[in-house]
């Protein structure tokens, strides 16, 4: 055993206090584990297990008890808030029912016009201003003729617009003259010189159809015309 100890010595090179510090530190370290050999940590007792596994299942019992009083205080909560918004649904007064008032499109101004969802002053004086170069319109379509409304939907226009008919204003197609005839918009200055030259040939123009014979107009601008022109 000693020359096993002097010949650790030797091959780890070590001074006379190192060797000596290295076998009081073997002599520790050996004392140590005898001694946890022979005693070590003592088993824990049936009855040690025993009372940790009620110890344990009293601590889960007071967490469930906890966690069902605050769930039930939750639900009272919840019950008090939802009865709360009743009674104040309960109080509050009915929203007013209104009723949309239709503007009347041949007779209306621009003030009126700006009433209506979606109409600026922009819109609502190209609008007027259109009406007034037809002399009114005939149905609610003619809308759209307006570049600004083209985009309108016929179900919108129909919500907020009624027309009157009897408010068109008509052209006397025998007696007007060149530049009364030609600011309507379904009169170029081809039909007015046609109308003008068919006039001084052949006199009055009788209806309709003479008209379209003097213009050699297509049959769905003949229609759009009917609703403006006057036979005298």
């Amino acid at each position: 055993m000693r020359q096993v100890i002097f010949g650790l010595k030797k091959f780890f090179s070590l001074s006379h206090n190192e060797f000596h510090a290295a076998c009081l530190l073997m002599f520790i370290i050996i004392t140590i584990n005898i001694c946890h050999y022979f005693i070590g940590f003592s088993k824990p007792s049936d009855a040690d297990i025993a009372l940790f596994s009620q110890q344990v299942a009293s601590f889960e019992a007071l967490q469930k008890l906890y966690a069902d009083s605050v769930q039930e205080k939750n639900n009272n909560r919840y019950t008090q808030y939802n009865d709360t918004l009743k009674n104040q649904n309960k109080k509050q007064p009915k929203k007013l029912e209104y009723e949309i008032i239709k503007v009347e499109l041949n007779s209306c101004d621009s003030t009126d016009v700006l009433g209506i969802p979606l109409f600026g002053s922009k819109r609502a004086g190209m609008l007027i201003e259109y009406r007034d170069k037809l002399g009114g319109f005939y149905k609610l379509e003619q809308m759209k003729e307006v570049f600004v409304l083209q985009d309108f939907d016929i179900d919108f226009i129909e919500k907020y617009f009624y027309i009157n008919k009897t408010k068109i204003v008509k052209i006397p197609i025998n007696t007007a003259s060149y530049a009364e005839m030609v600011k309507h918009p379904y009169l170029d200055a081809y039909l007015c010189k046609q109308i003008i030259k068919y006039r001084e040939k052949n006199g009055n123009i009788k209806d309709l159809e003479e008209l379209k014979k003097a213009t050699n107009a297509y049959q769905e601008l003949i229609d759009k015309l009917s609703h403006y022109v006057l036979f005298e």
